[in-house]
């Protein structure tokens, strides 16, 4: 009997219905020789893929560049640069969309897409810090629950009266419960997104969004597993319940008692200040972000929820958590998400849509909205949330992200919905995004908390009264130089110094913001630098006992919105200065914070008097000006010269204050008038800003360096001004009648060590 030369594969029936058609395609097509050999690149795999994720990340730079004056979030500029490659604009274009998008691609980038939302979910888990549920107060847990059942509620009520009164096609009919819960989840990653772009993430509202966005995803998640399981019982498929059910046990099993004491084990032998080892990252990657995804899909689970969980177990910040996301971010953005967008834009196609599907598909959607946003808007009302930050909270809470997306595709590729629905759900998710973005950027602004009617500073303080200081520590290195500066602030019993130091901690691999406060009766025995840092100030109390009370914060938040911590900080402890170290060779992303507040040089001379009445400091006040205008009149304001006259009177029988007027024409002079002070001073005050148009400061403003610390500032910290003094520029804060800037920080004193 002849045998029959075909291929299996292509003979099998159901094999072909099942994964579609067997495309077969000669060995070494992977790579082409060159346009000069006679070859066409678009004819193989790695330049058809490269040319896809190119053009794709060229056009999403495009958008993001053109949306930007809009304030749309990053991921709407990428998904549409997916989606205008795909049938819905360019790719209508018959020729193109094969060219671009042949049968024999589409496989890598399915593979490609499946890969870059795996290790998108990865990093997303190692950003949830699990702890934040455990601590969440009454409202966010209220809050994510509501928004996730009440949106539920709605949309399966709506799908009851659909069925009962509107004459519908039988395949819409049976997609309208998967609309109801797709458009009911709150993902935690498309919250997060928003409120990076929005720089909203270390704000009150912020915190409050984050915690509840993490409960309602985790009831969306156990949502979920709980209708899967009842449809296996419903099919009467009993053994298949119990086999995912111990294969789900078994991996939870698995990533809590032997992947994360391994990671603890990586952490301990990754010494404090190293980079993460290569080979702990690929273990990390392959064995367990691969291996649990192959898992998986031996199982029958979804590979994102091994992703999500190893993610979760992944211990917070450095070396481990910040490692791999440092590592693995720019992979993931650069190359992986690019390809997702490809492949999930081909799939968008608006020529589809009809508008008696697209009316009933828009009503869910608005009605999930519109459950989401009654869901945030009464328990926030009831605990006496402002209405505006409550109708907020619910629109920040009803956007969607990446990972909605994917749940989209998901649902289109178990058929659950149709290509239409899947492409209107998509485009209205972006419209949504779109639309709140920009709203809540415009209604909701973080430093209006910060705007106070009644100036705290240290000139209008009482002279008997309690002193309070924040004071920012960014390195270790500015402790000592901290404490040398409370110290000459000269505490006694009749004006005791309150110190509230704030660690500051740039936010890299969790998500969630943290402004914790430590208990010096309860350090740690751990040799971290918070511990350090908490036992030095905790030693300066202890030296300054019943004239110094010390309470130590950290701060853990993206640098660009620390301020937002520093500002709460001094607003809810009363601090009249604010001190914030400064390195001219901190990055951008320090220099940023201490850009943010308003200027005296008045108050610094009151800093300065208070100085001048500790017993082991002398103090010199230089007074600078025109010596062409006549001395009565001069250009400074009536407070400045009160300011002086009362630091005249106060240590007029003082032999370690010393006052010193000198008068100069330019610019250049005072440069040199500055260079003439030579050594012996340890510390230098001055004020952050002058008037521009001042002959004292005329030219000097266009070879400052660093603007932050002002004209004079600047020149002092300079390499030219032979002077190994620590400078500390003074900012006074504005009241409610001053211009608010856009900053929400309004007290800055900085210190150049």
């Amino acid at each position: 009997m002849a045998q029959s030369t075909e291929s299996p594969l292509l003979t099998n029936t159901s094999m072909l219905v099942e994964y579609g058609p067997v495309l077969c395609e000669p060995v070494g097509r992977m790579v082409s020789k060159g346009v000069f050999l006679g070859d066409n690149p678009m004819k193989y795999t790695l330049p058809l893929l490269t040319s896809q994720i190119g053009l794709v990340t060229l056009l999403s730079t495009i958008l993001r560049l053109l949306l930007r004056p809009l304030s749309q979030p990053e991921f709407v500029a990428d998904i549409l640069g997916g989606i205008a490659l795909g049938p819905s604009l360019v790719g209508h274009n018959q020729n193109f969309f094969e060219s671009f998008f042949p049968l024999k691609s589409l496989m890598i980038l399915d593979v490609y897409e499946l890969l870059g939302i795996l290790f998108f979910t990865f990093l997303v888990g190692v950003r949830i810090d699990v702890t934040v549920i455990k601590r969440a107060g009454g409202l966010a847990l209220v809050i994510g629950i509501a928004s996730f059942f009440l949106p539920l509620i709605t949309t399966n009520a709506l799908a009851a009266v659909l069925k009962s009164h509107v004459k519908m096609d039988k395949d819409f009919e049976n997609s309208l419960p998967s609309i109801g819960f797709l458009q009911s989840m709150i993902n935690f990653q498309a919250t997060y997104s928003i409120l990076t772009d929005l720089k909203l993430l270390n704000s009150e509202l912020g915190r409050l969004v984050l915690s509840s966005s993490m409960i309602s995803s985790l009831c969306s998640w156990c949502y979920a597993v709980i209708i899967k399981s009842l449809t296996f019982t419903k099919d009467g498929i009993t053994t298949a319940l119990i086999r995912s059910l111990l294969s789900r046990l078994s991996l939870l099993f698995v990533i809590i008692c032997v992947c994360r004491p391994v990671m603890f084990w990586m952490i301990k032998n990754t010494p404090e200040g190293k980079t993460l080892k290569e080979s702990y990252v690929v273990c990390t990657l392959t064995l367990m972000v691969l291996g649990g995804a192959f898992y998986c899909e031996i199982t029958g689970i979804e590979p994102l929820v091994c992703a999500i969980f190893l993610g979760m177990a992944v211990p917070s910040g450095p070396p481990l958590g910040s490692g791999l996301v440092d590592k693995l971010e720019c992979f993931v953005s650069a190359v992986l998400l690019p390809s997702f967008a490809v492949n999930f834009g081909r799939r968008v196609d608006v020529h589809n849509i009809t508008k008696s599907t697209l009316g009933k598909v828009e009503l869910f959607i608005m009605c999930g909205l519109l459950g989401k946003v009654i869901g945030c808007v009464v328990p926030s009302i009831y605990k006496n949330v402002p209405v505006v930050d409550a109708f907020l909270i619910g629109l920040l809470m009803s956007c969607q992200g990446f990972i909605d997306f994917q749940f989209f595709s998901h649902g289109l590729h178990l058929k659950f919905i149709s290509e239409e629905i899947f492409s209107e759900m998509v485009i209205m998710a972006i419209l949504h995004s779109a639309i709140i973005t920009p709203l809540v950027r415009r209604l909701y602004d973080p430093s209006r908390r910060s705007v106070v009617y009644r100036r705290r500073m240290i000139q209008h303080s009482r002279h008997n009264g309690e002193l309070r200081i924040l004071a920012c520590v960014h390195q270790e290195d500015n402790v000592l130089t901290l404490t040398n500066i409370l110290e000459a602030s000269n505490p006694t019993r009749e004006s005791p110094i309150s110190v509230y130091v704030l660690e500051l901690v740039e936010l890299i691999g969790q998500a969630m913001p943290l402004l914790t406060s430590h208990k010096t009766n309860k350090l740690s025995r751990s040799n971290t630098r918070s511990t350090r840092i908490v036992r030095a100030f905790q030693q300066f109390e202890m030296r300054n006992h019943g004239v110094v009370m010390v309470q130590c914060f950290t701060s853990i938040a993206p640098f660009r919105t620390i301020d937002n911590d520093i500002c709460s900080l001094a607003l809810d402890k009363v601090v009249s200065l604010v001190i914030i170290p400064f390195h001219k060779t901190d990055g951008q992303a320090i220099k940023i914070i201490q850009k943010k507040g308003g200027p005296d040089d008045r108050e610094a001379l009151a800093f300065g008097t208070r100085m001048a009445e500790h017993p082991n400091i002398t103090v010199t006040v230089i007074h600078i000006f025109d010596n062409e205008l006549d001395h009565v009149d001069l250009s400074e304001t009536q407070q400045d010269l009160s300011a002086i006259n009362d630091f005249k009177i106060v240590h007029m029988d003082n032999g370690r204050a010393v006052y010193k007027e000198e008068g100069v024409r330019e610019g250049p002079e005072t440069v040199e008038l500055l260079r003439s002070l030579g050594e012996g001073f340890d510390l230098m005050l001055v004020g952050r800003r002058h008037e521009e148009n001042s002959r004292l400061t005329c030219g000097l403003l266009e070879w400052c360096e660093v603007r932050e610390l002002g004209v004079i500032g600047d020149m002092l910290t300079s390499s030219d001004f032979k002077n190994d003094a620590s400078v500390l520029v003074v900012q006074q804060q504005p009241s409610e009648v001053d211009v608010v800037t856009e900053s929400s920080v309004h007290w800055t004193s900085r210190e150049d060590l």
